[in-house]
């Protein structure tokens, strides 16, 4: 059978990658992962903070369906999801997530026989465990013998407030300016100036690029297990970021565009249909229903979502 990769990467903006036609971050990797996939040009997302966009991506339901909405709400019991689903059709089930919202605790852990979140810890340069080592965790999963498919999730943070890329703890001028612009923005953030919002814009896009590299790590990792000919990989953030876009930052608060237009990249195993750009509006609640008409699984009544692709 076809294996599935979900890989949500949290506070990821379209527009800073290259293949997006981004200026700001260099993202080599993710550029090449487009150029053998079909890229959403219009994709958004059905919220602009986590836990109710990830549920959506996992349900093919929108937040007023699947229960999400509040800080308080975890998943409504008894929704399908591409986990629960997946394992009824007889899949190796595992996830790996790096961010509290997407914890068991709100029924993300559902439908996984294996399911790992790395906790935050801020003392740790940026807080969120870095893609790399979360990577490591689910390669070592990948090189598991098994004789089912199997549909891995995968979330990763670096993006992420604080904008503080594990590799900027050098010393130095800039150094000292960033975390001074990064305890403004924690304290004062109605009085951050032009040049401050183009520093902390600067260290989001080395974070994004750091995801990159991770990123095209984890390529490798799965060419080097033989995974790449017969899996599906999809790539897609759960919300944007605004840096002063409209007078704000972080996200959680508006619906504009920097917030909810993210990047969604669909591999076909094997790099089929590599290269093409999908126009059409794309919708978080659409990567399920797509997924599961890729694998040949039955519609599933109630989904909001519909297919991106018609079979292949």
């Amino acid at each position: 059978g076809t294996n599935v990769l979900l890989y949500v990467v949290d506070t990821l903006r379209a527009d800073r990658l290259g293949c997006y036609g981004g200026q700001g971050a260099e993202t080599p990797n993710l550029d090449r992962f487009a150029r053998e996939g079909i890229l959403f040009t219009h994709a958004v997302a059905q919220s602009s903070w986590t836990r109710p966009a990830t549920a959506s991506i996992l349900t093919g339901l929108t937040p007023a369906a699947h229960g999400v909405l509040t800080l308080q709400d975890g998943l409504t019991a008894g929704v399908p999801t591409l986990a629960t689903l997946l394992a009824h059709a007889g899949y190796d089930t595992a996830a790996f997530v790096t961010n509290a919202n997407v914890a068991a605790q709100f029924g993300f852990g559902r439908g996984f026989e294996t399911f790992r979140y790395l906790p935050e810890d801020p003392r740790r340069p940026g807080v969120y465990v870095p893609a790399d080592d979360l990577q490591r965790e689910a390669l070592a999963w990948l090189a598991q013998p098994r004789q089912r498919p199997f549909f891995l999730y995968l979330h990763a943070t670096d993006p992420h407030a604080p904008y503080e890329p594990p590799d900027a703890v050098a010393t130095g001028d800039d150094a000292i300016e960033a975390a001074r612009v990064r305890r403004k923005l924690e304290r004062q953030p109605n009085r951050i100036t032009a040049a401050e919002t183009r520093t902390l814009r600067a260290l989001y896009d080395t974070e994004v690029t750091d995801f990159d590299a991770a990123f095209g790590r984890l390529r490798a990792g799965l060419r080097t297990l033989d995974l790449d000919s017969r899996t599906v990989i999809v790539l897609v953030a759960d919300h944007g970021e605004e840096f002063a876009d409209h007078g704000a930052f972080h996200h959680g608060h508006t619906l504009f565009e920097e917030l909810i237009h993210v990047p969604l990249i669909l591999r076909l195993p094997g790099g089929r249909q590599g290269g093409h750009r999908a126009d059409h509006l794309a919708r978080q609640i659409d990567v399920a229903p797509t997924l599961l008409a890729l694998l040949g699984l039955p519609p599933v009544p109630g989904l909001q979502g519909r297919p991106l692709l018609a079979a292949v």
